[in-house]
């Protein structure tokens, strides 16, 4: 009987070897994948902004962030003068 239970325990331990051995090739072909992305994501990054790293992208995205603020503030600023020389040409008339 003591062979019997060895003999059963092994193939369930070779069972959950074999189970490990998959889970380990399923997450090695996803790290795989995920690096393939990796790959792609820092040419596209630097094709399309002309940086190299993460951090540059952000700087360039705060960067753009505040240039399109002053270029708003300077556009309600145009639509202010505007607005007072209409509003102006109106009293005149």
């Amino acid at each position: 009987m003591a062979n019997d239970a060895k003999i059963t325990e092994l193939e369930g331990l070779k069972a959950k070897h074999r189970d490990l051995e998959r889970q380990k090739m399923a997450a090695d072909a996803e790290i795989s994948q995920h690096k393939r992305t990796l790959a792609e994501l820092i040419k596209e990054m630097k094709d399309k902004f002309g940086v190299e790293t993460v951090e540059d992208l952000r700087n360039l995205y705060e960067e753009l962030q505040e240039e399109d603020a002053k270029k708003i503030a300077e556009f309600r600023g145009q639509i202010e003068a505007i607005t007072e020389s209409l509003a102006a040409l109106q009293e005149d008339a």
